[in-house]
């Protein structure tokens, strides 16, 4: 289990906002990450899943970097996802943020294929690592098989580490399953076992888990805060279960929305879509609904 001094902490899965042409609106961005950061945030995790980096381009993902870094946030504040289905794409991303001094990069298995073989997921990751050479370091592994279709276990994280040692920094795990989340946590307590479902995120911190990458940081910071701590927070565990009642990308982004004033923000990229008006009316009357039974504000 790893002391206190050396666990990872908060990352909010940074939400990616959109112009109207569906461009990336950096401006934005970099506002959205100094505000995550000056509220709690230990780093920003940059174009994951809330992030909806899979439906950036390689170039977009690494312009997007390169602004957050030219605007003044520092590079052990940034994560980068890496969301790939090439070797080489994975190997070209992950170098660019390595070599920046970035805190680490989210590198999810190949995606398209399903069912491939632990073996193959296996050898897909050691060609990704053994190309970048000595520029391998401070990897974190993406568990998230609802959408990957690729579980990353625990057997396969032990391959991975024997091998590759401490290159293998983490794992982020968003199976949102306990019986996976659990075991990764009590095998591989000494390295960064990430949780990205916050209803188990303060359970596995109470038994070694290392802290979040997660999407609800975007909106509330400081009660996401307490789970990371290990204490309980039943505002964001309830929220949790609206949030995923809708669309996970377009409920984060029509709060955000909210808080902001700025109806921006509710414009996911395509194939996503923002709620319509009739499910916004709705869902804001569960959410505020929340707000005054948990006395929290909405901004």
């Amino acid at each position: 289990m790893k002391s206190e001094a050396d666990r990872f902490g908060m990352s909010v899965a940074l939400a990616t906002p959109f112009a109207e042409n569906s461009s990336v609106n950096h401006q934005e961005l970099v506002l959205h990450a100094r505000w995550c950061l000056e509220h709690g945030c230990d780093s920003v995790t940059l174009f994951g899943t809330t992030g909806e980096g899979p439906s950036l381009t390689s170039q977009e993902r690494m312009e997007g970097l390169a602004v957050a870094l030219e605007a003044g946030i520092m590079p052990e504040q940034i994560v980068l996802g890496v969301i790939p289905t090439t070797i080489s794409e994975a190997v070209e991303e992950t170098r660019t943020a390595l070599v920046q001094n970035t805190k680490a990069v989210l590198l999810a298995p190949p995606f398209y294929f399903n069912g491939p073989s632990e073996d193959g997921v296996f050898l897909w990751y050691s060609a990704v690592l053994d190309a970048l050479g000595s520029d391998a370091r401070d990897i974190i592994l993406y568990n998230i098989p609802s959408l990957t279709q690729v579980p990353i276990s625990v057997e396969l994280v032990s391959r991975l580490r024997k091998k590759y040692g401490r290159i293998i920094r983490g794992v982020k795990d968003s199976s949102c399953d306990w019986s996976i989340t659990k075991p990764l946590v009590q095998t591989h307590g000494d390295i960064d076992i990430l949780v990205g479902d916050e209803r188990d995120l303060a359970p596995a911190v109470r038994i070694g888990g290392s802290g979040a990458i997660g999407g609800l940081a975007n909106l509330f910071p400081a009660q996401v805060r307490d789970l990371v701590e290990g204490r309980d927070n039943k505002f964001i565990t309830d929220l949790v279960e609206l949030v995923v009642s809708e669309p996970v990308v377009s409920s984060i982004k029509a709060i955000i929305a909210h808080q902001k004033s700025d109806d921006s923000w509710s414009r996911p990229r395509l194939p996503l879509l923002g709620l319509t008006v009739q499910k916004q009316t709705k869902f804001f009357e569960k959410l505020v609904y929340l707000q005054q039974q948990h006395g929290v504000s909405l901004k």
